[in-house]
C-alpha cells in the first residue's frame, strides 16, 4: 500500500486499485491526475459521505459547536459528474425498515436511529461477487447514489435502502440531540434509495479544456479527453462504515485487545478490493461466517412499539402541557393586582377546576409512565412464549417421539420373534 498524498499531481501506471475515502477539497491538480487515471481504465474503491462522523473538522476544544456546524461532507461531484453518478452532499438516507436501536447518552433508553442503518440480504445485490455471502452490514448517515440522465455507463446497486425510507437534509442531523425527532414528519416515499454501487463503462474526462493552470504533463503522456480502457469503479456513499464502532467489538483478553466483528462491513471492503484488483476467484474462499444472528422478530417488535411509544409520548405531553397552562391560568386569574401583597381570590368554582386539573395532570403521568413501562410488553409476551415452548412443549414432543419410536421397535422385536417361533 502507498499513500497518496492530498496535493499529489500524478498517480502511478502500476497502481492496481485507488482507494479513495471522504475526499474533500482536492487541489485541481489531484482531481485532474485522478481523472486520467479512471480515464486510463483505473480501478477506483470510493467512499463519499453527507455527513462523516469521523470528520474532524473544526475540532476545537475552546469551541465545541464549531465541530457541530463544520463542514464534514465530501467534496467530489465533478468528478462523479464526469463518471456519470450523482451524489447530493446535502442529503442522508433516512430507512424506518432498517433502522437500528442506538443509546445517545449514559443510563438512557435505547432509541430507534432512522439515519443509522443496519442493512440485511435483502439489501444486497444478490448476483455481484462482492455482496453475495454477507448477511449484516451497518452505516451510518448515508447519502444517495443514483446514475445520471442519459449516462452512457453501467449503473449497477449493490446496497439499497428499503421503500420505507426519504431523504433528510443533512443539516437535520449536524446537531441532533433526539434521534426519535426524525420520525416526526416521517414521510417515506416508497422508493429504494442506492447506498452503493458499482460503476463501469466509458466516460469522459472532467476536464474537457486540458490541464488545470499549473500542471505539466510529464514527457508522452496524452491529456485524454475520453476513456482508453473503460473505467472501474465501485462508490460507497458512506465513510463511516469503515470505523470500527460500526462493526467491529473491542474485548480485553488477559490484557490483551481483541476485536470481534459482528458485521461484514471489513469483509465487503475486502471483497471490494481483491474484485477490483482482479482477484475474484480468491473471493469464494473467504470464510463469511455470520457473527450475528440478530432475532429479526423481537427487532421488528421492538421498533414498532417504539414508534408507538413515540406517538402516544408526543400526544401525552401535549395534554400534560396544555393542562399545566390552563392550571397556571387559573390560579393566577383571581390575584389581586391592586393590593400591595399579591393575593389569590379564588371563588369555589376555580377551586373545584384547579382540583379537576391537578387530578387530571396526575393521571396524564401515570399514564405516560404506563407507555413507558408497557414498551417492551410484547417482546416479554414473546420470550414468555419462548420459553414455553423450549421447557415444556419441546421437551414433550421429544418425549412423545421417544415412546413412539419404543413402541414401534418393541413391536417389531414381537413380530419377529413370532416369525422365528412359527419357523
Amino acid at each position: 500500500m502507498r499513500p497518496l498524498e492530498s496535493g499529489a499531481t500524478k498517480i502511478d501506471p502500476d497502481t492496481n486499485v485507488l482507494v479513495l475515502v471522504h475526499p474533500k477539497n482536492l487541489a485541481p491538480a489531484t482531481e485532474y491526475a485522478i481523472d486520467q487515471y479512471a480515464l486510463r481504465g483505473g480501478h477506483i474503491l470510493l467512499f463519499v459521505d453527507p455527513l462523516a462522523e469521523n470528520d474532524s473538522a473544526g475540532a476545537d476544544p475552546q469551541n465545541p459547536m464549531a465541530a457541530m456546524t463544520a463542514d464534514k461532507s465530501s467534496h467530489f461531484g465533478t468528478l462523479l459528474t464526469a463518471w456519470g453518478v450523482q451524489f447530493d452532499p446535502g442529503k442522508v438516507v433516512a430507512d424506518r425498515g432498517h433502522a437500528l436501536s442506538v443509546t445517545m447518552r449514559e443510563n438512557q433508553e435505547p432509541v430507534t436511529h432512522v439515519a443509522i442503518l443496519g442493512l440485511d440480504k435483502d439489501s444486497f445485490a444478490s448476483d455481484d461477487v462482492i455482496t453475495a455471502g454477507l448477511t449484516k452490514v451497518n452505516v451510518a448517515t448515508a447519502g444517495a447514489l443514483e446514475p445520471l440522465k442519459d449516462t452512457k455507463v453501467r449503473f449497477e446497486p449493490l446496497l439499497q435502502s428499503s421503500t420505507d425510507s426519504e431523504l433528510l437534509p443533512t443539516e437535520r442531523l449536524r446537531m441532533l440531540m433526539d434521534p426519535a425527532s426524525l420520525l416526526d414528519d416521517f414521510k417515506p416515499t416508497g422508493r429504494r434509495y442506492t447506498i452503493a454501487a458499482r460503476v463501469t463503462g466509458t466516460v469522459h474526462s472532467a476536464f474537457p479544456a486540458g490541464p488545470p493552470a499549473g500542471v505539466t504533463l510529464p514527457p508522452g503522456q496524452l491529456d485524454l479527453k475520453t476513456s482508453s480502457r473503460p473505467l472501474n469503479l465501485i462508490v460507497f456513499a458512506d465513510a463511516d462504515m469503515l470505523s470500527d464502532f460500526l462493526w467491529l467489538q473491542a474485548q480485553s483478553f488477559f490484557g490483551q485487545r481483541m476485536t470481534q466483528a459482528f458485521a461484514n462491513n471489513g469483509d465487503l471492503v475486502q471483497n471490494a478490493l481483491d474484485n477490483l484488483a482482479g482477484s475474484a476467484d480468491l473471493i469464494s474462499v473467504r470464510g463469511r461466517a455470520s457473527f450475528d444472528r440478530p432475532f429479526e422478530r423481537v427487532l421488528k417488535l421492538r421498533r414498532i412499539a417504539n414508534e408507538r411509544f413515540h406517538a402516544k409520548e408526543q400526544e401525552l405531553e401535549q395534554q400534560l402541557q396544555s393542562t399545566e397552562e390552563k392550571l397556571s391560568t387559573l390560579q393566577t386569574k383571581g390575584s389581586d393586582k391592586n393590593s400591595a401583597a399579591t393575593t389569590l381570590l379564588v371563588t369555589p368554582e376555580q377551586e373545584q377546576e384547579i382540583e379537576h386539573f391537578q387530578l387530571e395532570k396526575l393521571r396524564i403521568r401515570k399514564e405516560l409512565r404506563a407507555v413507558r413501562a408497557g414498551l417492551d410488553e410484547d417482546i416479554r409476551n414473546l420470550g414468555t412464549t419462548l420459553k414455553i415452548i423450549n421447557i415444556v412443549v419441546v421437551p414433550l414432543l421429544f418425549a412423545a417421539l421417544a415412546l413412539l419410536i419404543a413402541l414401534w421397535r418393541r413391536r417389531r422385536t414381537r413380530a419377529s420373534a413370532r416369525e422365528v417361533s412359527h419357523s
